[in-house]
């Protein structure tokens, strides 16, 4: 069973991995865009591409802490990793599609 309400203080990991993951992507990705996209769609679409990438790497360490601590589900806000992985997805295939249609 996927909990992913519960308590614990490592979740924040999550929302430090998606930030650094949309920065990261933002800083590497952007330049390339721009080339062939005005400023904002560049951006939200490295955005978008780096949430998803940051999504995957939440769930890899999701799953890395689960090993490591069997019995502690890692949440922030409420939230576990695995409901952060999914919003990640959502929110990074929204922006993708947003600067698309910009």
């Amino acid at each position: 069973m996927i909990v992913i309400a519960r308590w614990s203080g490592l979740g924040m990991v999550s929302v430090f991995l998606l930030i650094a993951a949309m920065l990261g992507a933002t800083f590497l990705l952007r330049p390339i865009f721009l080339q062939s996209m005005a400023l904002h769609p560049a951006a939200y679409m490295a955005d978008g591409i780096g949430l998803l990438f940051g999504a995957v790497v939440n769930l890899f360490m999701a799953r890395l802490f689960k090993k490591i601590w069997s019995k502690t589900e890692h949440s922030f806000l409420g939230i576990g990793m695995t409901g952060w992985s999914v919003m990640a997805v959502i929110g990074g295939i929204a922006l993708i599609i947003y600067s698309y249609y910009l």
